[in-house]
């Protein structure tokens, strides 16, 4: 199994640069935290490590990420300012309490929880008198949930759906086959009818054919390539999803993870076109700096124009133009004259 790689794409360093830049963060004089009681506490779904044979899902692989980027950025949050615990089933209410518990016995008074699953336990923690003073901030946080004490952060994964609809599009047209796209909730079809989009923005003629997650997500991938899609994509991390596209020699878009290297696949050739990617360093970085200089904490909604959501790096295979189309596309999304919201789609289901 392929060792996965995470790659900061010259695209997000010139946003995060700009994006601290216009946070008047970037003098170190005025931002380095220098509070040497600050805890930091971390609560994940996956593994702190990604090894051979282990399964990372996206929420542990960007928080992570994000962790190791603003670490890198000199601002004198250092790692051992963290303590993870990770592993920690979101529906499982004991592992979610003692994962609580035990950062609040280490002293931790802010606690990212990276799992929207989490939030259903933090109302006691944060309601009690000991706790008023630690900073809880859960990912995806429901509406209305935000307290004193609780917040949420989030992204607009859709910009990303839509980008990565260009190059699928684009890559389909040129195969002259449909798009495949794996939904993982049947319910929550936001960033396929964005991907829908996004396809339809470079080719109206190519077809988005949809396939609902099974608990054999290379199955799956199967089921597509019998329907003739030469091109895939999902809006859910699977490495089973990229180990069998390049299996089957199709094309395929990533999920928060870029991976185009022959070196991924020990030598074998790689069908990879791009991956969504995600990011909330600039969030961290603020909500420490808000604890640390007793200001008030926010919640966070990110999207492309805030540099929280960007493309990756292109594989070998993309068509021809696609840097091109997904650069006027970023520039729409950037000065706000795109929506990637779509009113209507060409997605059909899988005969």
């Amino acid at each position: 199994m392929k060792n996965l790689r995470r790659v900061l794409s010259i695209i997000l360093a010139v946003v995060m640069c700009l994006s601290l830049a216009s946070c008047s963060m970037v003098d170190t004089e005025d931002t380095k935290i220098t509070n040497d009681n600050i805890k930091i506490g971390v609560v994940i779904p996956g593994k702190t490590e990604l090894g051979d044979g282990e399964f990372n899902d996206i929420n542990s692989i960007v928080t992570i990420n994000t962790i190791d980027k603003l670490t890198s950025f000199g601002y004198g949050i250092s790692s051992d300012r963290f303590h993870y615990k990770d592993s920690v089933d979101p529906t499982n209410a004991d592992a979610v309490k003692e994962a609580i518990t035990s950062l609040i016995n280490l002293e931790c008074n802010l606690i990212f929880l990276a799992d929207a699953g989490y939030q259903n336990y933090v109302a006691d923690f944060a309601n009690a008198e000991d706790n008023k003073d630690v900073k809880f901030v859960c990912q995806d946080l429901a509406d209305g949930a935000q307290t004193e004490n609780v917040f949420g952060y989030s992204n607009n994964t859709e910009d990303g759906a839509y980008l990565m609809g260009i190059v699928a599009g684009m890559k389909a047209a040129e195969l002259k086959s449909a798009a495949g796209f794996i939904v993982e909730d049947e319910n929550d079809v936001a960033e396929l009818n964005s991907f829908s989009k996004g396809v339809l923005s470079v080719n109206a003629t190519v077809k988005v054919t949809k396939v609902i997650a099974s608990d054999n997500t290379a199955a799956d991938v199967g089921e597509l390539v019998k329907a003739g899609c030469k091109v895939i994509a999902s809006d859910f991390y699977s490495e089973d999803i990229d180990n069998a596209a390049n299996a089957n020699k199709i094309f395929f878009c990533g999920y928060g993870v870029e991976n185009y290297t022959d070196a991924d696949y020990e030598g074998e050739e790689s069908y990879f076109l791009c991956a969504p990617m995600f990011d909330f360093t600039q969030y961290y970085i603020s909500v420490i700096k808000s604890i640390v200089d007793e200001q008030e904490t926010t919640s966070y909604a990110g999207d492309f124009k805030l540099g929280s959501v960007y493309i990756s790096g292109f594989g070998d295979g993309v068509a021809n133009g696609t840097d091109k189309a997904v650069a006027t596309a970023q520039t729409a999304l950037a000065g706000g004259t795109l929506t990637t919201t779509p009113a209507v789609t060409n997605t059909a289901p899988l005969q």
